[in-house]
């Protein structure tokens, strides 16, 4: 063990940090219950007979919504490991632009990989046969609630940077 306070603590976070930190872990949370309950077993009736086809929809990876949401769970771990080594007070990195520029890119394209899961499950949603789960709405408003939380801890870091002179 080190000396004490030479760790991370989550009292060396500030105030936007701790909402990037709250809303990266809700687009993570939506999105791993997403990929868990968001399937639907293929059945239906004819003729008064039910009968199932034996497999399984997964609603929210389908078509391309999975690669997307594998880029917005990134995302979230990514602006968490950006935090963590910005808050450890023995890491001494010089980033290459302000910190809050790169909270702000990687919040806007959690945001925006998230935005386009939805777009892509809506578009895709009529076409499976049974009705989607709810699961998978409530796994895609956590998804973009998260995603909009980091933006504004973003904004609010980058606007509390000072600016350089070039």
């Amino acid at each position: 063990m080190g000396a004490p306070g030479a760790g991370f603590s989550v009292q060396n976070l500030s105030k936007p940090e701790m909402l990037i930190g709250g809303g990266a872990a809700a687009v993570a949370i939506g999105t791993i219950l997403g990929f868990i309950l968001a399937s639907k077993d293929a059945c239906g009736t004819y003729g008064g007979y039910s009968y199932c086809a034996g497999i399984s929809v997964n609603y929210y990876t389908a078509e391309n919504a999975g690669f997307f949401a594998l880029l917005a769970l990134l995302g979230a771990v990514g602006s968490l490991v950006l935090i963590f080594l910005h808050a450890t007070p023995s890491m001494k990195i010089t980033w290459p632009l302000p910190f809050g520029q790169i909270l702000m890119a990687v919040a806007g394209v959690t945001a925006a990989c998230a935005i386009l899961v939805v777009l892509m499950q809506l578009i895709r949603a009529g076409g499976f046969g049974p009705e989607p789960p709810i699961f998978m709405y409530l796994a895609d408003l956590a998804g973009i609630a998260g995603g909009v939380v980091m933006g504004v801890g973003a904004y609010m870091t980058l606007s509390a940077t000072p600016k350089r002179p070039y």
